[in-house]
């Protein structure tokens, strides 16, 4: 089979395609992003640059100093497709996408200097070597880790602590002030060290090597989506959809928007459940599936916002016992 040009093909056709068959462009939609990644990494006076390639998922590979993106981000007919498919796309806008970006050059320089090898950081973060879980439940109240990424992945294994902490070091300007009377200030303490130290060092490892390339990748893109669907079915599916139905319309689009709704509400929702002793990863979780339904089935206020918001608090309240009965206070890696 040739290779194909992602304009000249049908949804359809598109999603029926092996993913090595696709001409996809050379940098990512965001690479503006990129770009501004390796301007990061200069005003730290870090000469070594993390390389990326197209893949199926956001990665960094154990051992190879670079980062996979998913292919999805090289070409807009891709992104938009998979968040049709899937109802989300995982950096789809440019924040996010540096958010993410940045995380996985934690995981590249980590490799590229060797620095799980290092007492202190073994000390301070845990060893790499520790088997990464099946999931892990996250403690929104802990003080010994910083907040990059949601679902306080930082909390989900030592490497990820790791990047967590560069992500945080490199892109917030305040984490001195923010971070100041928690026990996380010594781990970003610790990597300034680190970065200051390894910002005069040559001996990095210079590679482009690459891991599971989407020029090998021998599914289609259906296939692909529908791997993900799978795998994300246990903490991304939306368990509100008959519920919000009706409770919001998508006929009265002259009535305020749902989403807009939420947002304004949304801190005011938050405390009046917290009053009622709800954990508070669990509102968290649940306002951010609600959120993601509202968004995508583009529904509308039906009812008035007092009605409105007592819907969204009862439903958060009942679904607070659904979390624990189901164990969805788990976060699956």
């Amino acid at each position: 089979m040739g290779k194909y040009r992602i304009d000249n093909l049908t949804d359809e056709e598109l999603l029926n395609t092996k993913v090595k068959d696709l001409i996809l462009p050379k940098k990512p939609i965001h690479y503006p992003e990129i770009k501004r990644l390796y301007e990061k990494l200069r005003e730290n006076k870090i000469k070594w640059k993390p390389h990326f390639w197209p893949s199926e998922e956001w990665f960094s590979p154990d051992g190879i100093p670079g980062f996979a993106i998913p292919f999805t981000l090289y070409h807009p007919r891709l992104m938009k497709l998979e968040e049709k498919y899937l109802g989300f796309c995982e950096g789809k806008t440019s924040s996010e996408f540096f958010k993410l970006a940045i995380h996985e050059t934690g995981h590249a320089i980590d490799n590229a200097y060797k620095l799980r090898l290092l007492k202190k950081r073994q000390q301070l973060f845990g060893l790499s070597s520790t088997p990464y879980p099946n999931h892990y439940i996250p403690n929104p109240h802990a003080k010994n880790f910083v907040i990059h990424l949601d679902d306080f992945y930082a909390q989900a294994h030592p490497d990820e602590d790791w990047a967590e902490t560069f992500s945080v070091c490199l892109s917030q300007k305040n984490w001195r002030h923010k971070y100041k009377t928690t026990e996380a200030i010594e781990k970003l303490n610790y990597m300034k060290e680190t970065l200051s130290l390894i910002s005069s060092r040559k001996n990095f490892k210079r590679s482009t090597k690459t891991y599971l390339h989407s020029s090998y990748c021998n599914k289609t893109v259906r296939e692909v989506f529908r791997e993900k669907q799978k795998a994300l079915r246990l903490n991304r599916r939306n368990f509100y959809s008959y519920q919000l139905s009706h409770s919001f319309s998508i006929e009265l689009t002259r009535k305020p928007k749902a989403t807009n709704y939420l947002k304004k509400y949304e801190s005011k929702i938050t405390k009046d459940l917290s009053r009622l002793q709800i954990n508070s990863w669990v509102i968290s979780a649940t306002i951010k599936e609600i959120k993601k339904e509202l968004k995508y089935k583009k529904y509308h206020l039906k009812y008035t916002t007092k009605e409105t918001h007592d819907i969204i608090k009862n439903m958060i309240f009942e679904s607070a016992k659904d979390f624990h009965r189901q164990g969805r206070t788990k976060v699956y890696m």
